[in-house]
């Protein structure tokens, strides 16, 4: 007895130079494919730099394709073994261009010129060759961190491996330099390329002390030639009891900016009152970021300036309100998270694509580069600063 022909849809996607067409069948396949599609809603940063291979190119009916040449039981389901093979292998070939040749072979000579015409339109840096620390809760080897994380330092309990026992490190990772590689670029940072450099000063409650935090920024100076440390990404920050212990992790960074890092702090989500920059964002130095999404309103909770010292904080803002990025644990999943610590990230990346672009450029050139290319929201200048960050001038600066 013969089927009735299914009325699915299915999608056409290309694939390089290396088929003509790869196929995604209907029915739970295509339900999987549209949960990736899910959260195009969210205002992520990926949403600006999509998958060089997820170019949709048209869709057809299974009707007209597979029943019409399919006139039996048996035919029409092996042609969905066949489709469902050449999903596979676009997957896998998808991850294979996607995360080798882009981490590999920077200048893209391996791959189809098809393939690299799409993706220099996108973007011609990754951030590849500079090297990134980050001061958080650890960091877990997520599929989208491949082998980028160069050193790990656990001031908790001094473990080797790296490790996240909170996941707030693993989600600011991703933010900054996910390759994306486990949802096929969708959920892929600002910097895929760069070297990430974790430093665990905080327990798995989210809960350090100072003393902990010192000795990682001594062990950043010690080591920072060894792995290329350019940037400084400190997405942690404290409602500090008395102004030495503000002035001690001021001091601290402002060390690491003196020796030529590019610092960037979060402003802390302890607003809306004057005054509730944390520290040490609070530094007159470093680069403090707030976020754009949570200036206004219940979720207006971004630290606001004036500091102590009269200096007008954050320096800028970036989206921050529920961020899809890496999660820790097995699975290689994602989670959503919000906050300035998942702002700060954001420029912590767009600093290391500025250094790749131009390696001679200073931690006061890229301050001045985010200064001169932010959007002006219109707000007071304790609240938003310079304004939102705007990556596409900030790198044509």
């Amino acid at each position: 007895m013969l089927l009735h022909p299914p009325s699915d849809i299915i999608h056409l996607f290309l694939i390089g130079n290396f088929l003509g067409c790869g196929i995604v069948p209907g029915g739970e396949a295509a339900e999987e494919h549209k949960c990736l599609q899910a959260e195009k809603h969210n205002k992520c940063y990926n949403d600006q730099i999509p998958h060089p291979l997820s170019l949709k190119l048209e869709y057809i009916n299974i009707e007209t394709f597979i029943w019409s040449i399919c006139m039996n039981e048996s035919f029409y389901f092996l042609w969905l073994s066949v489709l469902a093979f050449f999903r596979k292998l676009y997957m896998e070939l998808g991850e294979m261009l996607y995360c080798e040749a882009i981490h590999r072979y920077p200048e893209y000579t391996k791959i189809s010129p098809f393939i690299r015409s799409i993706f220099m339109k996108q973007s011609a840096y990754t951030g590849k060759g500079v090297g990134v620390a980050l001061f958080d809760t650890g960091i877990y080897p997520h599929m989208d961190f491949g082998d980028r994380i160069y050193a790990f330092a656990d001031f908790i309990s001094y473990r080797k491996l790296p490790y996240d026992d909170n996941g707030h490190g693993t989600c600011v990772a991703g933010i900054l330099g996910g390759s994306g590689a486990a949802s096929m670029g969708k959920y892929k940072g600002m910097a895929p390329g760069c070297s990430l450099i974790g430093l665990k000063v905080l327990d798995r409650f989210g809960n350090g002390n100072k003393e902990d935090i010192l000795a990682a920024f001594q062990w950043l100076m010690n080591h920072r030639e060894e792995y290329r440390i350019r940037v400084v990404n400190i997405s942690v920050g404290t409602t500090y009891r008395t102004r030495n212990d503000k002035d001690v992790l001021v001091r601290g960074v402002e060390q690491l900016w003196d020796q030529g890092l590019v610092v960037v702090a979060a402003a802390g989500n302890q607003g809306p009152e004057p005054g509730s920059i944390t520290a040490p964002g609070c530094s007159k130095k470093v680069i403090t970021v707030g976020s754009s999404d949570m200036l206004m309103g219940k979720e207006g909770i971004s630290g606001r300036g004036p500091t102590f010292e009269c200096v007008c904080k954050p320096d800028l803002v970036a989206p921050g309100r529920r961020i899809m990025s890496c999660a820790a644990g097995a699975g290689n999943t994602y989670g959503m998270k919000s906050g300035t610590s998942m702002s700060t990230p954001m420029i912590s990346g767009a600093a290391a694509l500025a250094l790749e672009k131009d390696p001679m450029l200073t931690n006061v050139d890229i301050k001045m580069m985010l200064r001169d290319s932010a959007d002006d929201l219109g707000l007071p200048k304790n609240q938003q600063g310079w304004g939102k960050f705007n990556c596409k001038k900030f790198l044509s600066l």
